[in-house]
């Protein structure tokens, strides 16, 4: 996930995010990183969004690994090889998702 902010992806209750006067819109941020001057700062992954899309986002990188880790899991099995079966829909769709995500 080289081309992705680092992870893991944490939702931001930074400058009032969350608060009823923002519309209990959050954002979601990455890890404190540090920049060539030595100061320290954090990337927003995004802003001004509702709270169940910010638990989704946070929970990307587990989905994209898990997703992985079943594709390289079932590669080898019968009913995931043979065009068809559910499983083998279930791996297509999730070397598509995969595939998505790393464009």
């Amino acid at each position: 996930m080289s081309k992705h902010n680092p992870g893991p992806w944490t939702i931001s209750h930074q400058n009032g995010d969350g608060l009823p006067e923002f519309g209990g819109l959050v954002g979601v941020v990455g890890p404190e990183q540090t920049n060539s001057r030595g100061n320290k700062f954090t990337l927003y992954v995004a802003q001004y969004i509702k709270p169940e899309d910010a638990k989704l986002i946070v929970a990307v990188h587990d989905l994209l690994e898990s997703l992985q880790d079943l594709v390289n899991i079932f590669q080898y099995d019968d009913e995931a090889s043979t065009p068809g079966t559910d499983a083998y829909t279930a791996i297509m769709m999730a070397k598509a998702a995969i595939a998505k995500a790393e464009a």
